[in-house]
């Protein structure tokens, strides 16, 4: 399996992040969840090179990334993004983030404001992970009381299906060819919670590029209702439920994933 080229730059607190950089247009941007590659973007990258410039950014603690062992926290990622962005002098771009990946799209709204973007899709990314009197929509069995060992423990899969075999093909090629399992879920343990402790309901009101939540029907992680929900808090915020698949969507069903982004995408 040839995993897409990979490009360094360096970001403003000295780490070295990598992205992939595929076809001309429009930018669109992949941001991958936690401990996901960017090169799990690869069928996307493929799909969309023809008509988009397509950049996956290989976010901090993830493949051969070098970066400080501190700077665990969701506003540093926000602002990677923002480093890459400018990095490159993208104008208007598409962001579309997974799980984290929507978090970090998040983090950034909440630093810069949505003004250099042009589209913000989320892929299944509740704004609120603890639920409390106001949200129940957030993680699963996730409160304020357990939220300091609810982590101990690895997660459930994310998938309902399996996911397709090109898919495999690239986890385990990148495991094989990037550092990616040197970070492991101790080492990355206070951004994950960092991830979880966030609500961004009060940023994605101020959000007023087109917004697309995407959420599936399957999720072993939040109910799907958490997309309608946020949709509701944006300006231009639209929901879709994707069917019969889990967390990992665009993992298990590639089609119907590329299907409804090119939906949002042709009313840009």
């Amino acid at each position: 399996m040839d995993l897409l080229p990979m490009h360094q730059f360096t970001v403003s607190d000295g780490a070295t992040l990598e992205y992939f950089d595929e076809g001309e247009g429009q930018p669109l941007v992949f941001i991958a969840g936690y401990r996901a590659s960017a090169q799990t973007w690869l069928p996307q990258a493929k799909y969309y090179r023809d008509r988009y410039r397509v950049i996956g950014l290989e976010r901090r603690f993830n493949g051969n990334t070098v970066s400080p062992t501190y700077n665990k926290t969701m506003a540093r990622q926000g602002e990677d993004l923002h480093d890459l962005l400018t990095t490159l002098h993208l104008k208007r771009p598409i962001v579309v983030g997974h799980s984290m990946g929507g978090s970090t799209v998040m983090a950034y709204l909440s630093l810069f404001g949505d003004a250099q973007l042009g589209a913000f899709v989320n892929v299944d990314q509740t704004p609120k992970m603890v639920n409390d009197g106001d949200w129940q929509t957030g993680m699963y069995e996730l409160t304020m009381t357990n939220m300091g060992t609810f982590f101990d423990t690895p997660l459930a899969s994310p998938f309902y299906r399996d996911v397709t075999p090109e898919v495999m093909t690239i986890m385990k090629a990148v495991a094989a060819e990037t550092n990616d399992n040197a970070y492991t879920l101790e080492m990355t343990k206070p951004l994950l919670l960092d991830h979880a402790w966030a609500d961004w309901r009060g940023i994605l009101q101020t959000v007023t590029v087109p917004t697309l939540f995407m959420a599936a029907d399957h999720s072993p992680f939040w109910p799907s209702t958490h997309a309608t929900e946020s949709a509701k808090l944006v300006k231009h915020g639209q929901a879709a439920v994707l069917k019969n698949v889990g967390h990992g969507m665009e993992y298990e069903d590639p089609e119907q994933f590329q299907t409804v982004l090119d939906q949002f995408l042709a009313t840009l």
